[in-house]
């Protein structure tokens, strides 16, 4: 939710990148995430594990961070 606070995909595609560098640092090569789901039930207890309520939002956030995770390490998409 954090990230989604700013709605900027650009934002949101460098943490990709800068966390599949270090995931991939430490040996981990698969990443069940990120959460895609949208917010349509207030008392689901993984809300702050999404992007939000609003599918466009959502839709741009979540191909933004995808996107930059399967880049590797050089930022680029493979």
């Amino acid at each position: 939710m954090g990230l989604a606070v700013a709605r900027d995909p650009e934002l949101v595609r460098q943490f990709g990148q800068i966390a599949a560098r270090e995931l991939r640092a430490i040996g981990i090569q698969c990443l069940l995430g990120p959460m895609a789901d949208l917010i349509t039930e207030p008392r689901w207890n993984r809300i702050g594990s999404t992007f939000g309520e609003d599918p466009t939002l959502v839709t741009s956030l979540t191909k933004a961070i995808v996107e930059a995770s399967r880049a590797g390490s050089s930022g680029r998409q493979a």
